[in-house]
Parts: C-alpha cells; sequence; structure tokens
C-alpha cells in the first residue's frame, strides 16, 4: 500500500497527542509476523504537556512494528522546540523508540546551539526528559560572547 502525502497521530494512554508523523509517501508492507513502512522525507514532531518539543527531518526513513521503532537516515536534523532558542542535533542516520521517548546512533553526531558546536561519536537521546549523552570523542566550541 501507497500513502501520499502522509499525516499520522499517535496518542499516549491519557488520549493526549505524544506525536506526528508525517511523510511525502509511505509505503507500507505486511509479513507474516511483523511489518514494516519506508518513509520518504519524513518529519516527526513530538510532544510534551501538549506543546511542541522536538521536531525531526530527514531523506529517508523505516518505521518497524507498527511504528515501535524507527530508523531515520539521509541528513537527519532533530530540533528543540521553541527554535531559536533550542539545541539542534545532527547525524546521517538515529533510530527511535517513539512509545519510550528514545532516540539513539552509533554514528557522528554534531550539537549546536547559537554559536557554540559540540561533536561526537554516537549519542543517546531522553527526548521526556531533555537529555542529551555524546558517546565518545567528544570536541566542543563555544563561543564566549
Amino acid at each position: 500500500m501507497v500513502i501520499r502525502d502522509a499525516k499520522t497521530r499517535h496518542f499516549n494512554e491519557d488520549g493526549n497527542l505524544a506525536y506526528r508523523v508525517d511523510a511525502e509517501q509511505i509505503t507500507y508492507y505486511q509479513f507474516k509476523r511483523r511489518d514494516r513502512a519506508e518513509l520518504t522525507e519524513p518529519r516527526m514532531l513530538f510532544y510534551q504537556d501538549d506543546q511542541q518539543k522536538w521536531r525531526t527531518e530527514s531523506r529517508q526513513g523505516a518505521a518497524y512494528n507498527r511504528g515501535e521503532r524507527i530508523v531515520l537516515s539521509g541528513d537527519v536534523e532533530i530540533d528543540e522546540l521553541p527554535s531559536p532558542g533550542g539545541i539542534k542535533l545532527q547525524t546521517p542516520s538515529i533510530t527511535i523508540l517513539p512509545d519510550k521517548e528514545f532516540a539513539e546512533t552509533d554514528r557522528v553526531v554534531t550539537i549546536s546551539s547559537g554559536p557554540n558546536q559540540t561533536k561526537g561519536k554516537g549519542m543517546r537521546v531522553y527526548l521526556d526528559k531533555d537529555r542529551v549523552e555524546i558517546l565518545s570523542d567528544v570536541k566542543s566550541n563555544y563561543d564566549p560572547d
């Protein structure tokens, strides 16, 4: 099944909007024990207390098992909202577990906030706690002004 200009909404147990996924196209595959959806130009928006908190964009993605795990790839950007003011994360690919509000990558990542920048290899993002961990090879540049 192919869906163009797709817009999906996902709610938490309390009935509040948890996140949404929009994509230029979703191609859905159903297998006997699992499913997969290929996403073209996916955009995700995560909410906290009914407010937009994190926004992701990438060139492509794949969602597995009804969206339990989403892998984004190709110029992945994650912005903390409101923007400007929040941090920007950039990496070639990242795996997101939307229901756990968690994301991770083993790839190189760049975190920017204004003129300040931190780079490293591997990252864990706890979206619900607004916490980011870079796992190794960390280098930072800070502008004191």
